[in-house]
């Protein structure tokens, strides 16, 4: 039995779970099911000693370097085949991911102190522009460009209150990176995210009893990685910079929720062909 607490998220009633350090999110989501009854839930770890990838692969997860989650969905939320969501999860994540790119760039960021290795909530600092959702955050359709033909700066998007699934928005954010940074997140199926040509984060889809389980590894920090993941494996963000991670988790959850069983998939078809790299890749 690994030492838990019972974590509040902004907006959301579901339950969530925070383990400072547990064998993998994945496996204790499974102990879970066997033991409790529920619809959704989320399972979240400070680390992980046993993290697992696809074809039975390790996700390295040392503590606070990461995101390490595991979402629960009962399968009475109707899903088509698990690959077809996985590449679903993978255009989401990547769009949470830009959003958070793009905040950081609009606003810049903060190094730690020496106080990096604190456990506590506190070692990751509210910062108000993580409280911002998908949904505050719309692309206007023409913002202006400089004499290069880059984007001025982010100050070109409008900021709304109203609600929006963000389809058009994250394509629009696509560009401004692209054109800003010459970066924005890529997938490579069917179960990786890259950026600046390192794998960020992976995700695990599984079925379990009447359950869902949809595993999420995401390396926000620079790290010691182990040799054979050294040269493949990098971070969204360089540096160590003030996060406000339940502000992130609530709204990854927001957008996974919504886009995997509340929108129409088809509309996100041209934006997922611009983001798959090549299966080879």
């Amino acid at each position: 039995m690994f030492s838990r607490s019972v974590v509040k998220l902004p907006g959301l009633e579901w339950p969530c779970w925070r383990y400072p350090t547990i064998d993998s999110t994945s496996s204790e989501a499974m102990r879970l099911i066997d033991e409790t009854r529920f619809d959704r839930a989320l399972l979240w770890a400070d680390k992980q000693t046993a993290g697992r990838g696809q074809r039975g692969r390790g996700f390295y997860s040392p503590l606070h370097k990461g995101l390490y989650l595991s979402f629960i969905w009962h399968c009475s939320y109707n899903l088509p085949d698990i690959k077809s969501a996985t590449l679903r999860v993978g255009l989401l994540l990547a769009q949470v991911v830009d959003l958070w790119l793009l905040r950081t760039a609009e606003k810049g960021s903060k190094r730690y102190g020496e106080d990096v290795n604190r456990p506590d909530d506190d070692f990751y600092r509210a910062n108000d522009d993580f409280n911002r959702t998908d949904n505050d955050y719309v692309c206007t359709a023409g913002y202006s460009h400089n004499e290069t033909g880059h984007a001025r700066n982010v100050e070109d998007f409008s900021y709304s209150v109203s609600a929006h699934n963000c389809t058009e928005g994250c394509g629009h954010i696509v560009e401004v990176l692209h054109h800003e940074t010459g970066e924005f997140t890529r997938i490579k199926p069917i179960n990786d995210l890259i950026l600046r040509e390192r794998k960020v984060a992976g995700i695990l889809w599984e079925q379990y009893k009447s359950h869902h389980i949809l595993g999420i590894g995401i390396n926000l920090f620079p790290s010691d990685l182990p040799a054979d993941i050294a040269a493949t494996a990098g971070s969204v963000f360089p540096d160590l910079i003030d996060l406000d991670l339940k502000a992130m988790i609530t709204e990854l959850w927001q957008k996974l929720d919504r886009g995997l069983f509340f929108s129409d998939w088809s509309l996100d078809e041209a934006e997922l062909k611009a983001r798959l790299l090549p299966f080879d890749q």
